[in-house]
């Protein structure tokens, strides 16, 4: 079976009373190198730490004998000089960059350890012609692992990891939510409002404002918590009705579960990691600052994507295990069978969708984004060509 979302990266909640909550969907995530550091480490982990090599394995299935290419995003170019790469992004932080790129090196070192040929290009070291895909060298390729936004513009012939349809469908944050009630309700989706339904959306806030409670506001189409806030529902309800950004939601924030370190205790959520259907790895992000005292009206305190990331370990071996955070066996089966059906439910939708007219709606999808020029080198290991 191919997978038009073979590689896929999931945020859940555990709130205070053991229910599952899904948070939202990652169509390029980075860091499964990150669950498998972290496994390798656990004395009693959940997953055995072979995630990469699981991706890896399924990426050569694919690629049927042929060159498997590692597409970087738009804002990499490989210099002439081999140890380095030029890139850019525009919160000017290397972290992202520099997690991406030791991915891209560590799933090229499985693929080559098994004997396949695999190279790491950027856009500019790629040709196509109806549909087949070649590197500068002339070597057809059998597969593209793509984290570009942009590329390909055409429907490939050969499996692209993952369509490039995942991008605009992930991203739309009101689009899953209203894909998944419609065809799971009871998988735990966080519920969504937007401006679309300005009654459903008063509602909400009124009754959550009875309650005195938290309501998260976020863009619909944002990422890596950016634009993420945190209001009072009854602030929200009185500045709503002028609210000029239509492409914001609106969702209850769920208090999640807590990891004890000492004397404190931190709100965590959890990043499982999919492989062709399948869970392969995860790990629980901490919020950086307590959830008591001075910090617990901080960002810091309750958005849970600044801490640390713990390893998972398994409860009935290592309930007490110091640094990890442990989940049940049938903590993690409840969980894994979600996202598994929430992965079949995103990927029957996309493929019903038109390649072109569906990738036209990603931003930058008609035009390379303009970095040219705003590039900036940073310091890798050298990339070995096919």
């Amino acid at each position: 079976m191919q997978h038009l979302l073979l590689y896929a990266g999931l945020d859940f909640i555990l709130d205070e009373d053991g229910h599952w909550h899904f948070i939202e969907i990652n169509d390029h995530p980075v860091a499964l190198n990150r669950a498998d550091h972290l496994a390798n480490q656990c004395r009693y982990p959940l997953f055995p730490g072979q995630g990469l090599s699981i991706l890896a394995q399924e990426l050569i299935r694919l690629a049927a004998g042929k060159p498997i290419a590692l597409l970087l995003p738009d804002c990499f170019r490989i210099t002439a000089q081999a140890e380095l790469f030029d890139f850019v992004d525009p919160l000017q932080n290397e972290g992202p960059a520099k997690l991406t790129v030791a991915e891209f090196h560590e799933i090229a070192e499985q693929i080559r350890d098994a004997g396949h040929p695999c190279a790491i290009i950027d856009t500019t070291q790629i040709s196509h012609q109806d549909g087949r895909y070649f590197l500068l060298n002339g070597k057809e390729l059998g597969l593209l692992y793509r984290r570009s936004y942009s590329f390909p513009k055409t429907q490939p012939l050969i499996p692209s990891v993952n369509d490039l349809r995942l991008r605009a469908v992930c991203t739309d944050k009101r689009l899953i939510a209203s894909l998944l009630q419609e065809k799971a309700p009871d998988i735990g989706c966080i519920p969504t409002y937007s401006h679309r339904d300005e009654n459903a959306l008063h509602c909400f806030l009124e009754e959550m404002a009875v309650t005195n409670s938290y309501v998260i506001r976020k863009p619909r189409d944002g990422a890596g918590s950016r634009g993420v806030e945190r209001f009072l529902a009854r602030d929200l309800l009185r500045d709503v009705s002028t609210e000029t950004d239509n492409q914001a939601i609106y969702q209850p924030w769920i208090p999640p579960c807590t990891h004890r370190k000492g004397r404190y205790e931190y709100h965590v959520d959890f990043r499982l990691y999919m492989v062709a259907g399948e869970a392969v790895g995860g790990f629980a992000r901490q919020a950086a600052a307590p959830n008591s005292h001075l910090t617990a009206e901080s960002p810091l305190c309750w958005m849970t994507t600044n801490g640390p990331a713990l390893p998972l370990s398994q409860k009935e071996l290592a309930d007490k295990e110091e640094g990890s955070f442990s989940l049940s066996a049938v903590q993690l089966e409840t969980l894994s069978k979600r996202a598994a059906t929430i992965v079949e439910i995103i990927e029957g939708y996309a493929a019903k969708l038109d390649y072109r007219r569906t990738c036209q709606k990603i931003p930058g999808f008609e035009s390379q984004v303009a970095i040219e020029g705003q590039m900036k080198p940073i310091n890798l290991r050298p990339v070995a060509q096919a």
